[in-house]
């Protein structure tokens, strides 16, 4: 009773503690993965942040050197890139505003583009506008729009550096979660593994040492039935009137 009491303790403890390490072994394996995902979407959002800076710029010079081109020619050829540029300008800084709502350095520098954006575009148009009327250029519209095109680049710029930074250290997390996690599979493996093999001997050792205990019992049993006989024996010839009979101790040892 004892050794089955025994053995079914360690078969439980085996049992939990087997689990409790394939659990923990998971769920770290679980974190490291989702952590390499996240890491692996953070770098791509800085990506498409960067692409959508570059192209609000681009969009802008097009604008600004089909505006140029057309003040200088009045042909209206040239006004094709400036044409529609203001709306691709306004779908990517919306792009972008949506994915640094969680930026509040970023989203401070955003406010600021949307009125350089309002103001250099104006501009562009009033000066298109003036040509087509046939009024004179204002060169202080000109001036104008210089500077903000300077102040355009120059919060670009801003913006960009801290992307890049924020992109460094996501690409280093990134690296990081991608040299851990096969590590910790292979550690969770390799513990699964040896756990198996412990308990696997524990039990094995256990049932053999309870094979040797039943062949023990079986034999003190014939032993207490061979003693018994013995002394049923010689119950039967002391009642026959035979009482010369006598018992050897050694048959009874």
């Amino acid at each position: 009773m004892g050794f089955n009491r025994k053995y079914k303790q360690n078969l439980v403890i085996g049992s939990v503690i087997s689990l409790s390490i394939i659990f923990i072994t998971a769920s770290a394996s679980w974190i490291a993965i989702e952590s390499l995902l996240n890491s692996q979407e953070s770098v791509d959002h800085t990506h498409e942040v960067l692409f959508g800076l570059e192209k609000m710029i681009s969009r802008t010079k097009d604008a600004e050197t089909g505006q140029r081109g057309y003040l200088l020619t009045g042909n209206a050829t040239f006004l094709e890139p400036y044409e529609g540029a203001q709306d691709e300008v306004w779908e990517s800084y919306d792009r972008i505003n949506s994915l640094l709502a969680d930026n509040p350095v970023q989203q401070q520098s955003m406010k600021q583009l949307s009125h350089v954006i309002k103001t250099r575009f104006n501009l562009l148009e009033k000066s298109v506008e003036r040509k087509r009327s046939g009024i004179a250029i204002d060169r202080r519209d000109v001036q104008k729009g210089q500077g903000y095109m300077t102040e355009f680049r120059s919060i670009i710029n801003k913006m960009e550096s801290r992307e890049r930074q924020l992109m460094k250290t996501r690409t280093e997390r990134l690296s990081m979660f991608s040299a851990f996690t096969p590590w910790l599979v292979i550690f969770a493996s390799i513990a699964a593994i040896i756990i198996t093999v412990v308990f696997y001997y524990r039990l094995t050792a256990d049932y053999k040492q309870k094979l040797l205990m039943e062949a023990q019992l079986l034999e003190k049993e014939r032993q207490i039935s061979k003693k018994i006989n013995e002394v049923q024996k010689f119950a039967e010839e002391v009642a026959k009137g035979n009482y010369k009979m006598r018992i050897n101790r050694s048959d009874l040892d």
